[in-house]
């Protein structure tokens, strides 16, 4: 089983795109790039693909709210960064949680 991460992703998609433009890669060669260190990890799930990572970089449009831990880690592995560079948790206002 996966650790899902819940992460604010707007924050999450400009890390990962300013990583991926720093290493001049296109999304479609970070996905290939990826899915070399997904095979290495033995991860069951889906292989990345350019129009994923796209979808990542736009924010995943409030689509999605949690990643898999091992797909973070699979995609520092490719940017050769630590997975701790791309986590943005979320905070407490973007889950609708009031404190008083």
């Amino acid at each position: 089983m996966q650790t899902r991460v819940p992460m604010d992703m707007i924050a999450f998609g400009q890390r990962l795109r300013w990583f991926r433009k720093a290493r001049r890669l296109a999304p479609d060669e970070l996905a290939e790039l990826a899915n070399y260190a997904w095979r290495s990890l033995k991860s069951p799930g889906r292989r990345f693909t350019g129009s994923w990572i796209r979808l990542m970089e736009r924010g995943s449009e409030g689509a999605v709210h949690t990643v898999a831990y091992y797909r973070i880690v699979a995609l520092a592995m490719a940017l050769e960064i630590a997975p701790e560079h791309l986590m943005t948790h979320e905070s407490r206002d973007q889950r609708g949680e009031v404190r008083y």
